[in-house]
């Protein structure tokens, strides 16, 4: 029985870490000649996995997508591939680090705040699902991420990996990431970003009580939760996009647009 918020906040972290993937991807400045290398830093995101028919995707933000590629592009870094994170959920089992290139998958996403749209998507290979399905990742049916209307207001979270006590170390020469996922309530609020989008944002306040950076949780759902007699129903209604750190405002972007993403994912595959 759960008798206290943390008990609940416990409970749904919980439940929804079966659907979260982290993406990491250690990187340091290329040392000059003679000179000591750099330290190893951490590019990360948050993203879930869902299902569309029988293909299995991983969702993040868009612009998280462009600046990964954008991150294998510099030439003045040393980088490792980016890897999915899968073992942040209770219980998950181990399996090898499932390393990708980015350059040669299905991947689509747009990051157009004038549009006020930021999804991407990466179709997994048969590997990965089935690396995925050994660590208790279960996929978002469609019906857990279209938007839904309700007679209730429910309540809302956002869940992700976060920078803020997450680091990277260095065992034998070789660099070791320690990832931190949160999730906690937040409270929608009226605000607009700096380019008001012709779509608009989701806005949220984050509480100051939770974290004083959510960086790292870009891409991370936002769920709707509620109760409904002894079960929780929950649902993704958007992806956290934007921080204003200042006045603690996260704005979301809404997800039905992932279906034009689906279409051109498919539409490339077939040509």
């Amino acid at each position: 029985m759960i008798t206290s918020a943390e008990q609940a906040i416990t409970y749904l972290h919980n439940l929804f870490s079966h659907h979260l993937v982290a993406v990491v991807c250690v990187h340091r400045l290329v040392a000059e000649h003679g000179a000591a290398k750099s330290l190893w830093h951490n590019f990360l995101c948050s993203g879930f996995i869902l299902c569309n028919g029988d293909n299995w995707y991983f969702a993040t933000a868009g612009h998280c997508l462009k600046d990964l590629q954008k991150l294998r592009q510099r030439k003045d870094i040393e980088c490792d591939l980016p890897f999915f994170l899968d073992s942040i959920a209770p219980n998950s089992k181990p399996h090898p680090v499932l390393q990708f290139n980015i350059d040669d998958r299905d991947v689509e996403f747009i990051d157009d705040d004038a549009m006020g749209i930021d999804l991407g998507l990466m179709r997994l290979n048969y590997l990965e699902v089935l690396a995925f399905k050994q660590s208790n990742r279960i996929p978002l049916t469609e019906d857990k991420w279209m938007a839904k209307p309700s007679n209730e207001i429910p309540s809302y979270f956002i869940a992700g990996a976060t920078n803020e006590g997450s680091f990277v170390s260095e065992i034998n020469g070789q660099p070791v990431v320690d990832i931190v996922t949160k999730t906690f309530r937040i409270n929608p609020i009226d605000a607009e970003p700096t380019i008001v989008p012709e779509i608009p944002w989701t806005s949220f306040k984050i509480p100051d009580n939770s974290l004083s950076d959510i960086s790292g949780m870009s891409g991370g759902p936002i769920f709707a939760v509620q109760q409904d007699g002894t079960q929780v129903k929950y649902w993704v209604i958007a992806l956290q996009s934007q921080w204003n750190a200042p006045k603690r405002i996260a704005f979301t972007c809404r997800l039905p647009e992932f279906s034009r993403i689906f279409e051109e994912i498919e539409r490339k595959r077939h040509h």
